[in-house]
């Protein structure tokens, strides 16, 4: 069966706006505003919303895509951007591809996708599942073009195709307010020409409304499904799988057991290169913290690495991609908006981690090039501390006294933003993961940062490294292998008479 005509909001069934941005039409895209019920404009210092973001990679380029405008989701003036980078994601063109329609008609979560040909897609809803190709996506962004949105399926998607040996591509809708239980799944056998609704798989948890199915194949042939559960019901996370290429399915089934838990919200699943399965999620089934990946070498029965990608609040909404040299690129949010903030500042971060197998199998970002929590893009008027004026790393001998260690060390920290602002902190000292004098250790300074900035990178924290004393020394000469801090500490002495307060420069 294929895509049937619904009966919806005029306009639902008209191709978006797809506008690629040039130093021509920049300046009055940047002054367009979205619609009359909006200030908000193309220009990306007017948003006030940034989340469910996507990533791909072709050649030297990483794609990055994401749903913005409006003030939360769902919103009609919520639309598409898409941005790139050619420095390994030092610096960004975004948006570079504006997808957007005239009314009043959102378009959202985007999916980019490179097919076993090497085609970029951006597949998207607006109500239903549309399509486009971007063509030539490694080559001189001048003579890239994109191709006019096509409809390929009922409802909305959430995730990217997945290719399958047999040549087929398959990929899964929903329809939150209408048959709520169950996860659609849609196949091309024309390298997406043409789509048909084959199958769909069924959950029995007691709390279903999102589910951001995500679908892979088994080295036997079976495909396997991995859906969400609201609230971290059943762990969080359930399984169905399909022995006939997608169009019968098991009964979905939930308590998977660590990893594969969630606290109600999109993780994500593929196949990487070498044949192991990738699998990004909460490492909770309460909140949206601590987003960590894991490898599997034995087609998902265990997993192994545990690699954190961001400890932090309100992280969610994981995508990857891996280049042709195996490094796996994840994008993900955090903070979208005023609206989905909660307590936090609407810092509306669009993040990129990316690492190798090793890191992966270390459990920690070991490999030259890998990185955590590279910025694609953010709220102007939010900041993060680059650099401070203590060490990230000290040396004490075995044994040197907790109390010794903090009493070396500044009572005052200077810290500078992304921007050159600095900030005068006043607080203390406190260990994390410390177990005595002999283990290594972190020490992070505990101060009240004002709402618009935060240690995204943890430069306030330091690693305390424990080393062999040498024959002869003392505790003073022990103390002295932070002399760097000490000397810091006396810097700082002038702002001893200072309130615990920040001072901005």
């Amino acid at each position: 069966m294929g895509v049937k005509p619904n009966t919806v909001k005029a306009g639902v069934h008209d191709p978006a706006n797809v506008i690629i941005v040039t130093d021509q039409n920049r300046e009055t895209l940047y002054n367009t505003k979205l619609s009359n019920d909006t200030t908000e404009t193309f220009d990306p210092a007017t948003r006030f919303f940034q989340s469910m973001p996507s990533v791909e990679v072709t050649g030297n380029r990483i794609w990055a895509a994401m749903t913005v405008g409006g003030l939360t989701e769902p919103d009609d003036n919520n639309y598409i951007t898409i941005g790139y980078s050619d420095d390994g994601g030092k610096t960004w063109v975004e948006p570079f591809i504006i997808i957007k329609n005239d009314v009043k008609i959102r378009t959202y979560i985007p999916s980019l996708w490179v097919d076993p040909d090497g085609t970029l897609w951006c597949y998207y809803c607006q109500f239903d599942t549309w399509a486009f190709k971007i063509n030539n996506p490694a080559g001189d962004p001048s003579k890239i073009t994109c191709t006019q949105p096509v409809r390929v399926a009922e409802y909305g998607i959430a995730k990217k195709p997945t290719a399958l040996s047999t040549g087929a591509w398959v990929f899964t809708t929903e329809r939150a307010s209408v048959d709520v239980m169950k996860s659609f799944v849609w196949a091309s056998y024309d390298k997406g020409k043409s789509w048909s609704l084959i199958g769909s798989a069924t959950s029995v948890a007691n709390r279903k409304y999102f589910h951001e199915s995500q679908i892979v194949e088994l080295k036997d042939g079976r495909l396997w499904m991995l859906s969400r559960i609201e609230g971290g019901s059943g762990g969080g996370i359930e399984q169905s799988f399909s022995s006939d290429g997608g169009r019968t399915w098991t009964t979905m089934q939930s308590g998977l057991g660590y990893p594969l838990i969630g606290p109600g919200s999109k993780f994500h699943i593929m196949r990487l290169k070498s044949g192991n399965l990738l699998f990004i999620s909460h490492n909770s089934t309460s909140v949206r913290n601590n987003l960590t990946a894991y490898l599997s070498e034995d087609d998902g029965k265990t997993w192994s690495g545990a690699l954190l990608l961001d400890e932090r609040s309100i992280v969610s909404y994981p995508d990857a991609a891996q280049g042709e040299d195996g490094t796996i690129y994840v994008i993900y949010d955090r903070n979208r908006s005023a609206a989905q903030a909660g307590n936090n500042y609407p810092s509306q971060e669009i993040r990129l981690a990316k690492f190798t197998e090793a890191d992966l199998k270390a459990g920690a970002f070991v490999s030259e090039k890998s990185q955590a929590k590279i910025l694609i893009a953010k709220n102007k008027n939010w900041h993060e501390i680059v650099s401070t004026n203590v060490q990230k790393t000290i040396e004490v001998k075995k044994g040197t006294p907790l109390e010794s260690v903090i009493e070396s060390l500044p009572k005052f920290v200077s810290a500078t933003d992304e921007s050159g602002n600095t900030y005068y902190l006043a607080g203390t000292w406190k260990t994390v993961g410390y177990v005595d004098d002999n283990t290594d250790y972190k020490l992070k300074f505990d101060t009240k940062l004002i709402e618009t900035l935060e240690d995204t990178y943890n430069m306030l924290t330091i690693n305390v490294k424990i080393i062999q004393p040498k024959k002869t020394g003392s505790c003073k000469s022990a103390v002295a292998a932070i002399a760097a801090s000490s000397i810091l500490a006396l810097a700082f002495a002038v702002f001893k008479n200072l309130k615990a307060k920040q001072l901005i420069l």
